[in-house]
C-alpha cells in the first residue's frame, strides 16, 4: 500500500518540478479546474491523514474502500459545487504555483510517514463520517492521486506517469474480486483498463459490446452512475418500506434530503412513484415503479458470483434473527409474574442487571450483524448503510435510552434489523411466510 503511495507521489513530485508557471493554469479534463485547483483539491485529499490519527480511534468500520467511493451525499451537485469552490479558494491563498506544488509534495510526505507509524489495522475516520480501517483509506488516497495524475497528464501534454504499483491497486480496486485475466481477455493492458473505467477513455462501441458480451464489470467511482445506483436504492427501500418520507429514505440511502427530494421528482414525473397525503403520508411505488426496481434489481444481480455471495449472508442473518427475536422479547416482557395467565409481566426497566445481561446478548448478535453487513456492503454498496444504522441504535441503547431496541417507527435497532431482513427477502425473491417476523 505504502510502496504505490510513494510510488505514485514521487512521480507525480518529478513532473511537478518541471512545470513553468504558466503550465498551471491549463486547463484539466476535471472542468472547471485547471492545474492549479486540481493540484489544492489533491492538497487537501493527501493532507487528511494527520488530523484523522489525532482524533479518537472508531470502534468499528463501516465501509471498505469500495463503499468509500458509494454515490451519496459526498457526490451530490451541492457537494460538488462546494468542492470546486474550496479547490478555487485554496489555491487563490499560494503565491505561485511552485509553493503549491511544493505543499502537495509535502502532504503526501507526511501522509506516508505517518502511516507507517500505525498498525495497517488502526481504524480512522473520514469527514463523511465513514469509519474504516487505515489500509482501506490509504487505498483510497493512492486512487486520488494516480487517477487525477491521468488528468494532469492530460492537461500538460505529458504521458501518464501511473506507476505499476498504483495501477495494480486501483485496478484490484475497481474489479472488486472480479478476476484479472477477465481484463486480458478484452486486449487492455492495467493502464488502460484504469483509464477506461473511470472514463479516462472512452469505450468504442466495439469495446462496449466485448464488454458485456464477457460480462467484465467494475466499481464507478464518485459521481458517474449516481444516478441509476440511486434510483435502484430508492426503489429497493420504497419496496422494503411501502410508505416513506423524504427524510426516511435520506438516512436509509446515505443520500441528502434535497438530493433525494430531487430524485423522487423526477421519479414522478416518470410515473414510478407516487405521494399519498393523510396522517400517514409519505411516498410509495407505483406498480410501474415496482416493474422498474425489479429490472434495475435484476440487472444489479446479474453480476456474476452476487447472488450466491448475498445468499450466503442472508444464511448467516437468518442464523442471527432467532437469538435478537428472543432478545426483543426478553427486553419487553419477563416471566417472573406467577399471577399472570401468561406468567409474564412486562419489563419496565427497574432492574439494571437484568437488561444489562439483555444488551450483554445483542452486543454477541450486534457483532455477527456487524460481520455479514460489512461482507453485503462488500457485494453492492446499496446495503451500506444497515451497519451504521444498527450501530447507532446499538450505541443509544447501551448508553441507556431503552427506546432504541424495540420501539417501532424511529430507527430503532428492531426497525432497522427488519427492514434489513426484507430487503434481503426482496433481493432473492423469497417469498416471507405469513406470520414469520
Amino acid at each position: 500500500m505504502l510502496e504505490a503511495l510513494s510510488a505514485e507521489g514521487e512521480c507525480l513530485a518529478r513532473v511537478l518540478t518541471t512545470l513553468d508557471e504558466s503550465d498551471f493554469d491549463l486547463l484539466t479534463p476535471c472542468p472547471p479546474w485547471s492545474v492549479r485547483e486540481l493540484l489544492a483539491h489533491l492538497l487537501v485529499a493527501t493532507n487528511r491523514l494527520p488530523s484523522m490519527l489525532a482524533s479518537p480511534e472508531p470502534e468499528r468500520p463501516d465501509v471498505t474502500a469500495a463503499h468509500y467511493y458509494r454515490p451519496d451525499a459526498r457526490f451530490s451537485p451541492a457537494a460538488d459545487a462546494a468542492r470546486i469552490d474550496a479547490a478555487r479558494a485554496d489555491a487563490a491563498g499560494f503565491a505561485n504555483g511552485a509553493a503549491l506544488a511544493c505543499a502537495v509534495d509535502e502532504a503526501w510526505r507526511v501522509m506516508a510517514a505517518a502511516a507507517r507509524t500505525e498498525p495497517a489495522t488502526r481504524l480512522v475516520r473520514t469527514r463523511w463520517n465513514d469509519a474504516m480501517s487505515l489500509t482501506d483509506f490509504l487505498v483510497t488516497r493512492v486512487v486520488e492521486l494516480a487517477v487525477h495524475g491521468l488528468d494532469l497528464a492530460v492537461a500538460l501534454g505529458h504521458p501518464p506517469w501511473t506507476t505499476d504499483p498504483a495501477a495494480e491497486l486501483v485496478q484490484q480496486l475497481l474489479l472488486e474480486g472480479t478476476p484479472a485475466g477477465s481484463v486480458e481477455a478484452l486486449g487492455w493492458d492495467r493502464l488502460t483498463f484504469v483509464r477506461k473505467a473511470t472514463a479516462r477513455l472512452s469505450l468504442t462501441d466495439a469495446e462496449a459490446a466485448l464488454v458485456a458480451d464477457r460480462d467484465v464489470r467494475w466499481l464507478t467511482l464518485g459521481g458517474a452512475g449516481r444516478d441509476r445506483a440511486m434510483r435502484l436504492d430508492v426503489a429497493q427501500q420504497l419496496r422494503v418500506k411501502g410508505l416513506a418520507s423524504v427524510e426516511a429514505l435520506a438516512e436509509a440511502t446515505g443520500g441528502t434530503v434535497d438530493g433525494i427530494a430531487e430524485l423522487l421528482a423526477g421519479l414522478e414525473a416518470e410515473g414510478l412513484v407516487e405521494h399519498r397525503g393523510g396522517r400517514v403520508a409519505g411516498w410509495t411505488l407505483t406498480s410501474a415503479g415496482r416493474e422498474e426496481g425489479s429490472r434495475l434489481l435484476a440487472e444489479e444481480q446479474a453480476r456474476p458470483g452476487l447472488r450466491a455471495g448475498i445468499d450466503a449472508c442472508y444464511r448467516r442473518f437468518l442464523a442471527l434473527n432467532e437469538p435478537f427475536k428472543a432478545i426483543c422479547t426478553a427486553w419487553q416482557v419477563r416471566d417472573l409474574d406467577a399471577m399472570s395467565p401468561t406468567g409474564m409481566t412486562i419489563n419496565d426497566h427497574s432492574d439494571a442487571d437484568y437488561d444489562a445481561a439483555v444488551i450483554d446478548r445483542l452486543g454477541a448478535v450486534h457483532d455477527g450483524a456487524m460481520a455479514t453487513t460489512a461482507d453485503l456492503t462488500g457485494l453492492s454498496d446499496r446495503f451500506g448503510r444497515y451497519g451504521p444504522r444498527l450501530s447507532a441504535a446499538y450505541l443509544r441503547v447501551r448508553d441507556g435510552d431503552h427506546r432504541w431496541l424495540t420501539t417501532p417507527l424511529i430507527g430503532s435497532y428492531h426497525d432497522v434489523w427488519m427492514e434489513l431482513r426484507e430487503d434481503l427477502l426482496v433481493t432473492l425473491g423469497i417469498e416471507r411466510r405469513e406470520g414469520t417476523t
